[in-house]
């Protein structure tokens, strides 16, 4: 019982909440920015490791 009104007494706060609120927006926003990060970072690191590979190839010829 007590759950279920917990619950039910946030839903409605989250109405009352303006749609365009920062912490709704972010909430849908920081995943995006996350997963983009990870995207270069990955991008970053193989750019490096061929550039390595060039290097040390380069030196052993």
């Amino acid at each position: 019982m007590l759950n279920g009104n917990f619950l039910n007494s946030l839903r409605s706060n989250r109405r009352k909440l303006p749609t365009n609120s920062i912490p709704q927006r972010w909430k849908r926003r920081e995943p995006n920015l996350f997963f983009i990060r990870f995207k270069v970072r990955s991008k970053l690191k193989i750019f490096f490791v061929l550039k390595m590979n060039l290097k040390l190839t380069a030196l052993f010829k």
